[in-house]
């Protein structure tokens, strides 16, 4: 009778080991530390691996069994309300279940391992204490065989600097990884926590690194300094959450915030610094500019955008608000003095025709085409200009209210009538220089070190050139130079003056202190 007892008393003890360590390994699958990932197949192995220790001899059979011995030191601890065997080979612990091991404590109302199939379960309220992350759910399925695990029902991961839910999540045992599917949200631990949302969530447990993948949508909040700020809205088709707090998205960028729009292929937003990086087929788009680019850098907390691989800036420039001069008020609108000669009209005085006649009926029509263009410079213009400034590099400064041009600068301008290039359209003109300063505010532009002004009729050459975007005027100063182009087969006329004022929309030239050269055709 006592030896039948005993079988019994060791056959209870065997089954609720075996069941304890099962239990506890399906449960520990979702977990950070690299040496309890492994805890499924040590447990699960233990007595094969020992048996095959004992068949081997030498070195090797020596580590086996220190590294098995090592194993069974693992103190595990497990109290429920009852434990109890079902006819089908299944061994079920019920009632108040909670296992502990070293720091970390699982909780859940019960547990059931099946021989057969390898299976292990963990129903209700089931919760991982750890000192690096806690984790929640309602059922646990760890299939021993195929070395994964199931978690459902209102899976809540919290680690350190996170908060992920899902409505399911898989662990994947060897490549120590949880994919999180069903409506997965992660969200940052700040007072007013940043959200990321996909379709999957996948949590890599040694780097403690995130990816989200397709349909990712990120809300970055503002910092508290910025409490009126706007939210910064990323998606993409994936995003990184790295262990240093910054987020990456690798695969079709587009971000957000108030009237600015940044597509791109790839880009990192570094939320301490909060510095924005984009790379590959850049495009911002801002209710004052569309700026192109190779890279785009973003320094928030400067409040400075730089562009520089084959960057191109784009505006639409709306005439109506320009009130150009009239022929009334020359001499002041180019802030010369009465030295001041028009080009055009000194090359009308030098081709004087030989009939009088022809001379006063030219004269006639000559000044009443004046009076009429002096009526229509006075009116509104109602059409548009397009506006192109390339340059090595583009700086945005001051809420793009300052924009800097460094580097062979260029700025193209001509009529805008819904085209994205400039092929087939003529162009006003053309500007040059190696640094460009351009003020959106107060409409202003100026141009420095080796200016070249390019237009239909006239190229003229200094150090500085300053344009004026009302009087849709250019100053060029400094060693003024240019040349009126006269057509074919003939001389062009040359230009020298302390200024030249070049007015684009009428192509109309005057020069302060000018001296010049014209060249009368025959």
């Amino acid at each position: 009778m006592r030896n039948s007892l005993n079988m019994k008393e060791k056959r209870a003890i065997k089954i609720f080991l075996i069941l304890a360590s099962l239990l506890l390994a399906a449960i520990f699958v979702l977990q950070i530390s690299p040496q309890s990932s492994l805890r499924f197949e040590v447990y699960a192995q233990q007595a094969e691996k020992a048996g095959a220790a004992e068949k081997t001899s030498g070195p090797e059979a020596e580590k086996a069994k220190t590294a098995a011995a090592g194993k069974k030191k693992q103190a595990i601890e497990i109290t429920g309300d009852l434990f109890e065997m079902e006819s089908d080979g299944t061994y079920v612990i019920t009632g108040n279940v909670h296992v502990y091991q070293g720091s970390r404590t699982i909780v859940c109302e019960r547990g059931t391992y099946n021989e057969k199939t390898g299976i292990v379960r963990a129903f209700t309220n089931v919760e991982i204490l750890d000192a690096k992350f806690k984790m929640k759910c309602q059922r646990v399925d760890s299939h021993m065989k195929e070395n994964y695990s199931l978690f459902s029902g209102g899976v809540v991961v919290d680690g350190n600097n996170f908060k992920a839910t899902s409505e399911r999540a898989f662990y994947y045992e060897k490549e120590e990884k949880a994919v999180l599917i069903g409506n997965p949200v992660a969200k940052s631990l700040d007072q007013t926590p940043n959200e990321v949302h996909g379709e999957r969530i996948i949590y890599f447990m040694k780097t403690e690194r995130m990816e989200v993948l397709n349909n990712v949508t990120a809300f970055i909040q503002p910092k508290e300094k910025e409490k009126e700020g706007a939210v910064t809205h990323i998606t993409g088709n994936r995003l990184e959450i790295l262990t240093d707090g910054r987020y990456q998205v690798t695969d079709n960028l587009r971000v957000l915030k108030k009237d600015m729009i940044l597509y791109a292929d790839r880009g990192i937003y570094d939320e301490t610094s909060e510095v924005t990086e984009a790379f590959g087929n850049v495009k911002v788009e801002t209710s004052k500019y569309t700026l192109t680019s190779g890279y785009v850098k973003h320094l928030a907390k400067e409040d400075r955008t730089l562009a520089n691989i084959k960057p191109r800036l784009i505006q639409i420039v709306d005439k109506k608000k320009r009130v150009l001069p009239s022929d009334e008020n020359k001499p002041e609108s180019s802030g010369g003095d009465a030295s001041e000669k028009t080009a055009a009209g000194e090359s009308g005085q030098a081709a004087e025709g030989k009939d009088g006649k022809d001379d006063k009926d030219a004269g006639g029509e000559k000044t009443a085409a004046g009076e009429s263009e002096g009526k229509e410079s006075k009116k509104k213009i109602s059409n548009k200009d397009k506006i192109i400034l390339e340059a090595n590099e583009i700086e945005a400064l001051e809420n793009s209210t300052h924009i800097v041009a460094k580097g062979d600068a260029s700025l193209v301008q001509f009529p805008y009538l819904g085209q994205e290039g400039t092929e087939g359209v003529e162009i006003n003109s053309k500007i040059e220089s190696q640094i460009m300063d351009i003020f959106t505010e107060e409409g202003k532009m100026v141009a420095k070190q080796d200016v070249v002004l390019t237009s239909k009729d006239i190229t003229a050459y200094g150090d500085t050139a300053t344009y004026y975007e009302r009087e849709d005027r250019l100053d060029i100063e400094g060693n003024a130079h240019a040349i009126q182009r006269r057509g074919k087969g003939q001389e062009d006329n040359d230009i020298v003056g302390d200024k030249i004022t070049y007015f684009a929309s009428t192509e109309r030239i005057l020069i302060k202190a000018p001296k010049i050269k014209f060249f009368q055709t025959r």
